[in-house]
């Protein structure tokens, strides 16, 4: 059973090897790294050729700036594995057994279309490593994904990342599961597509994937502004789609509140938009979604809500957004 990396590189010199040795390491070694250098302005086209130079499972691939979705996508057509798993070029791999353990589980139950596994935040200033919250234990399970997304949603944990599953290469193709081009959180609308076409999945508590933070801590006026506009276009387009998904009703009423959640994140910062009064009359538009509860975090705004109104609760996810980042 061959498994493909897909490792979208873009200026990502300081992380680079790291991140691909984390890979080349496990102890499972039938593996392909497709490492797509994606018009990089310094050297980490030549690292990317240095490393296949050094190891025959690495396939390099030079093109012009297309975006990480477009990246992404490319890789999936060029993969030749039976599974493939994203990886972000500054992020890397904990252990080197971890894919053994995934590959024991695919060949355990060959049904399987998607294993997600658990992940890790590396903040590299303090040297912390802090580990995310666990899965429901019965997750470990397989089952359709529209149940496992009630499982997931009702315990207030999404794992939406590309990064964090296994995912078979035919199913991808056969459903046309690509990557929207040109968002920012575009594994919010593919990993929904997921929802409704995975039909044997199982999320298990290992702790694989790390998230490397505060790469970048540059935050400014255009990137809130863009982060808003690309989040609230994923709403009400997703919002549109729902009635015509192929999905049950208690996968929809999660869907609903899935959404409330990622509503919610823009309550939390409309008042740092340069448009913030339009801004929240079309968040008002959508403010309904909060009947949708199953979503413990969502449950909780929308009691503040009903307490004080949308101003409040915009207060409240506002402070609360706050302290999280000083925390980090």
């Amino acid at each position: 059973m061959l498994i493909s990396f897909i490792i979208p590189v873009y200026n990502a010199l300081p992380y680079l090897e790291h991140c691909v040795r984390s890979i080349l390491q496990q102890s499972y070694r039938k593996i392909e790294v497709i490492l797509i250098d994606d018009g990089s302005t310094d050297d980490s086209g030549l690292l990317c050729d240095r490393l296949a130079q050094e190891d025959a499972r690495i396939r390099v691939l030079h093109q012009a700036n297309q975006g990480l979705s477009a990246t992404r996508n490319n890789g999936i057509k060029a993969a030749q594995g039976d599974y493939v798993v994203c990886v972000d070029s500054d992020d890397y791999w904990w252990a080197n057994d971890d894919l053994a353990y995934l590959v024991s589980m695919v060949q355990s139950n060959p049904l399987l279309e998607v294993i997600g596994f658990n992940c890790r935040y590396y903040y590299s200033e303090s040297s912390r490593v802090v580990d995310w919250q666990p899965y429901d234990a019965q997750l470990a399970l397989e089952s359709s994904m529209q149940k496992a997304f009630c499982l997931l949603n009702a315990s207030g944990t999404v794992p939406m990342s590309a990064c964090m599953k296994l995912i078979k290469r035919e199913t991808l193709l056969k459903h046309n599961l690509f990557f929207p081009i040109g968002l920012i959180g575009e594994d919010i609308p593919w990993f929904v597509d997921l929802v409704e076409h995975i039909q044997s999945c199982c999320f298990v508590n290992r702790y694989v994937y790390v998230y490397r933070q505060n790469v970048s801590n540059s935050i400014t006026q255009s990137h809130v502004d863009k982060r808003f506009e690309h989040l609230m276009y994923i709403i009400e387009s997703e919002v549109e789609k729902v009635g015509k998904r192929n999905i049950e009703s208690a996968t929809k009423d999660s869907l609903y509140s899935f959404l409330a959640y990622e509503l919610s994140i823009l309550y939390s910062i409309v008042a740092d938009t340069k448009d913030a009064e339009n801004n929240r009359k079309r968040l008002g538009r959508y403010a309904w979604l909060l009947q949708y509860t199953t979503n413990p975090k969502v449950k909780k705004a929308s009691y503040v809500h009903r307490l004080i109104g949308l101003r409040g609760m915009e207060w409240v996810l506002r402070i609360y957004n706050k302290m999280r980042e000083r925390i980090k």
